[in-house]
């Protein structure tokens, strides 16, 4: 199954239990560095263990590059295989994209501001090609950013979940 586009808002995907928030593009306007943004940024509290396994994989990206994605909020208690099932390969991010779009996103709200991330204390979640996960999350008056292996992992209403729309 393709992703729904914008103006599919309404829809839910009952399996999966997510209702799509909002189709973006993000642009990025200057080159972006992964390894100097998660290691520099003030306000931002990123886990180890991302620094040296994603980021440290993720390579410069170019001024003009465009990431096209779909934000889902899930609607109820679910957990990854139905989601996986759902989406396919369409559910993965690589680990370029990945710290690319969340440090655009977080740059947007840097302060906790209200935007396309969840700001209220839940978890938005980005998969990797490489069976891991990110999570950024606002809490303490910063954003956290983490990573973990992502089987079987529960997932609450309230959780915000970007994939890529390829």
């Amino acid at each position: 199954m393709g992703l729904p586009i914008e103006g599919d808002t309404r829809m839910a995907l009952e399996d999966a239990r997510l209702a799509l928030r909002k189709t973006i593009i993000i642009t990025l306007k200057g080159s972006f560095e992964p390894d100097w943004f998660f290691n520099s940024r003030s306000g931002l509290l990123v886990q180890e263990w991302f620094q040296y396994q994603i980021a440290k994989n993720a390579r410069r990206v170019e001024p003009g590059t465009k990431f096209k994605l779909s934000i889902f909020d899930v609607v109820g208690d679910t957990y990854y295989d139905p989601i996986a099932r759902e989406f396919g390969d369409n559910l993965f991010f690589d680990e370029t994209a990945a710290c690319a779009v969340v440090a655009k996103m977080i740059g947007r709200q840097e302060n906790g501001e209200a935007g396309y991330l969840d700001n209220t204390n839940k978890e938005n979640i980005l998969y990797l090609t490489n069976d891991r996960v990110v999570y950024v999350l606002w809490a303490e008056r910063c954003w956290h950013v983490y990573a973990s292996g992502h089987q079987n992992v529960w997932l609450h209403p309230g959780v915000r979940i970007l994939c890529p729309c390829n």
